[in-house]
C-alpha cells in the first residue's frame, strides 16, 4: 500500500483501530509477495484485457481475512432461480435464521466488488453473521461487469426485490429494505431508481435503503476528493477497471441508474428513507458524503450519515473487529424494522 504525506504508512497508522491495522499488514505482506506491478490505463486497456484482470483479482480475494461464518445450526442456507428481467436467470441464496424471532425483516442484499468482482458465494460467511441477527437475508447473485455491462446487475437485483415483495409473507417477514456495501451500496441507491423509471413506487416496493461505503461517482471522478488522495493505500486505490467495465460503454457515465451521485432532485427524492455509513480511512468516504449532501440539498425527509472512526472500508467484513461488526449487523436488522 501507498504512504501516506505524513509517512505514515496504512498498516502502522495509529489513528487505524489495532484489528484494521493487523489486516492492513497482512494484505501489505501480500503485496509484497507478489513484487512491483506495472501501471495500468484502464481507458486505454480493452474489454478482453480488463475482463482478464477482474478474473484475475476474483481469484485473488484473501478469504483468510473475512470474519468467521455464524455458529453451524444457527441459520440455514436455500438456493433457488429467478427469472430475470434480461430473459436470463437470476441465482439467489436465501439465508434464515434458526431461531424463532417475534418481528424479523427481509433484507436483500448486493455484495461488494465493485460491481465488478465476487459472489453471493463469496458473502455467505458475512451473510450468516446478519442473518443469525434476526433477518431474512436474500442475495442475487447478480452478473458482475466482466459477464455483462450496465444496466445487467441493477436489472438482476430489482428482479430479486420484486421476487421478495411478492413473496414477503411467505418468507416470514413485515418488512423489506434493500442494503449493500461498496459497489453494492451503489447498487442499492441505483436500484430504486431504475425501479422508478419502471413505474414503480420504490417507496412502495421498499421500506428503506441501506447503503455502506457506496461508490457514488464514475471514475476518473468529477469531482475532486480528498479521501481519494489521504486515504489512497488503506485496502484500496481508487483506480481499477471497475467503472470502465461497469459501463461497457460512455453513454451511461452520467445516468443516475449506474452512478447515483448523478440522481436528480426528483430522483433523490423518490427513495425511501436512507441510511449511509462510511468510514474514515477509506478511499470513497468523501463519495459518500458528497451523496449524502445532495440529499439533504434535494430536501430527503429521512436521511442519516455515520462514520466510523478508525475504520477502513467496509470494516465490518474483517477478522479482528468482531464486536464491531456484531453490532453493526445488529443496527442494520434493527433499523430495518423500524
Amino acid at each position: 500500500p501507498t504512504k501516506m504525506s505524513t509517512n505514515v504508512a496504512p498498516h502502522e497508522d495509529p489513528a487505524v483501530l489495532p484489528g484494521i491495522r493487523a489486516v492492513l499488514k497482512q494484505l501489505k505482506a501480500l503485496v509484497d509477495a507478489a513484487g512491483p506491478q506495472p501501471e495500468m490505463d484502464y481507458h486505454t486497456m480493452n474489454r478482453e484485457e480488463m475482463c482478464a484482470i477482474a478474473i484475475a483479482k476474483e481469484k485473488a480475494r484473501p478469504k483468510d481475512l473475512y470474519i468467521e461464518p455464524a455458529p453451524a445450526g444457527s441459520t440455514t442456507l436455500e438456493t433457488m432461480s429467478l427469472p430475470g428481467i434480461d430473459g436470463n436467470t437470476v441465482a439467489v441464496d436465501i439465508h434464515k435464521p434458526t431461531a424463532k424471532h417475534e418481528r424479523i425483516p427481509c433484507i436483500v442484499y448486493c455484495h461488494g466488488g465493485g460491481m465488478t468482482y465476487y459472489s453471493s458465494n463469496d458473502y455467505r460467511p458475512i451473510l450468516s453473521r446478519l442473518a443469525v441477527c434476526g433477518a431474512v437475508v436474500v442475495v442475487p447473485d447478480f452478473r458482475n461487469s466482466y459477464v455483462a455491462p450496465f444496466p445487467a446487475a441493477v436489472n438482476d437485483i430489482l428482479t430479486a426485490v420484486q421476487w421478495a415483495k411478492e413473496n414477503l409473507a411467505t418468507l416470514g417477514c413485515e418488512k423489506l429494505v434493500l442494503a449493500g456495501e461498496s459497489g453494492g451500496g451503489c447498487l442499492a441507491l441505483s436500484v430504486p431508481i431504475v425501479a422508478a423509471r419502471r413505474g414503480l413506487s420504490p417507496k412502495d416496493l421498499l421500506s428503506g435503503v441501506w447503503s455502506d461505503a457506496p461508490i457514488t461517482m464514475q471514475h476518473p471522478c468529477p469531482l475532486e476528493l480528498e479521501s481519494h488522495t489521504r486515504n489512497h493505500g488503506y485496502l484500496f486505490t481508487s483506480k481499477g477497471p471497475s467503472s470502465v467495465l461497469l459501463l461497457g460503454s460512455r453513454l451511461y457515465s452520467e445516468d443516475p441508474q449506474a452512478y447515483p451521485y448523478n440522481a436528480s432532485t426528483e430522483e433523490i427524492l423518490s427513495l425511501p428513507r436512507t441510511v449511509f455509513t462510511l468510514y474514515e480511512k477509506d478511499p470513497l468516504l468523501d463519495e459518500g458524503k458528497a451523496m449524502y449532501r445532495k440529499f439533504i440539498a434535494a430536501g430527503h425527509p429521512d436521511v442519516t450519515c455515520s462514520v466510523e472512526m478508525g475504520m477502513i472500508h467496509c470494516a465490518f467484513e474483517f477478522k479482528g473487529v468482531d464486536a464491531f461488526s456484531s453490532r453493526y449487523f445488529r443496527q442494520l436488522v434493527d433499523w430495518a424494522l423500524e
